[in-house]
Protein backbone atom coordinates (compact mmCIF):
# COMPACT_ATOMS: atom_id res chain seq x y z
CA UNK A 1 0.00 0.00 0.00
CA UNK A 2 1.90 3.30 -1.09
CA UNK A 3 2.35 5.70 1.84
CA UNK A 4 2.24 9.48 1.34
CA UNK A 5 2.51 12.39 3.75
CA UNK A 6 1.09 15.09 4.31
CA UNK A 7 2.55 18.69 4.35
CA UNK A 8 1.29 21.71 5.31
CA UNK A 9 -2.35 20.70 5.87
CA UNK A 10 -2.19 19.80 1.92
CA UNK A 11 -4.71 17.38 1.83
CA UNK A 12 -5.58 17.59 -1.72
CA UNK A 13 -2.14 17.39 -2.75
CA UNK A 14 -1.41 14.51 -0.65
CA UNK A 15 -4.98 12.77 -2.48
CA UNK A 16 -3.47 13.25 -6.20
CA UNK A 17 -0.41 11.99 -5.33
CA UNK A 18 -1.90 8.70 -3.39
CA UNK A 19 -3.90 8.31 -6.41
CA UNK A 20 -1.55 8.52 -8.95
CA UNK A 21 0.62 6.10 -7.12
CA UNK A 22 -1.85 3.37 -6.72
CA UNK A 23 -2.66 3.65 -10.29
CA UNK A 24 1.02 2.83 -11.20
CA UNK A 25 0.37 -0.12 -8.66
CA UNK A 26 -2.68 -0.82 -10.43
CA UNK A 27 -1.34 -0.96 -13.71
CA UNK A 28 1.69 -2.90 -13.33
CA UNK A 29 0.14 -5.53 -11.37
CA UNK A 30 -2.09 -5.88 -14.41
CA UNK A 31 0.67 -6.30 -16.85
CA UNK A 32 2.16 -9.31 -14.78
CA UNK A 33 -0.74 -11.12 -13.55
CA UNK A 34 0.27 -13.18 -16.97
CA UNK A 35 3.11 -13.79 -19.66
CA UNK A 36 2.54 -12.41 -22.78
CA UNK A 37 4.23 -13.23 -26.27
CA UNK A 38 6.80 -10.36 -27.29
CA UNK A 39 3.86 -9.88 -30.34
CA UNK A 40 0.66 -9.94 -28.41
CA UNK A 41 2.75 -7.41 -25.92
CA UNK A 42 3.42 -4.66 -28.64
CA UNK A 43 -0.61 -5.06 -29.72
CA UNK A 44 -1.67 -4.28 -25.94
CA UNK A 45 0.95 -1.53 -25.95
CA UNK A 46 -0.36 -0.35 -28.96
CA UNK A 47 -3.95 -0.50 -28.17
CA UNK A 48 -3.22 1.63 -25.10
CA UNK A 49 -1.53 4.57 -27.25
CA UNK A 50 -4.23 4.37 -29.48
CA UNK A 51 -6.34 5.11 -26.91
CA UNK A 52 -4.44 7.92 -25.08
CA UNK A 53 -4.39 9.69 -28.12
CA UNK A 54 -7.59 9.69 -28.49
CA UNK A 55 -8.32 10.63 -25.45
CA UNK A 56 -6.15 13.96 -25.88
CA UNK A 57 -7.22 14.72 -28.98
CA UNK A 58 -10.86 15.00 -27.91
CA UNK A 59 -9.83 17.15 -24.76
CA UNK A 60 -7.57 19.45 -27.21
CA UNK A 61 -10.89 19.69 -29.14
CA UNK A 62 -12.66 21.08 -26.17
Amino acid sequence: MPKIEVKNDDLELALKKFKRISLEVRRLAQRHEYHLRKGMRLREKQKIAQKKRRKFRSLASH
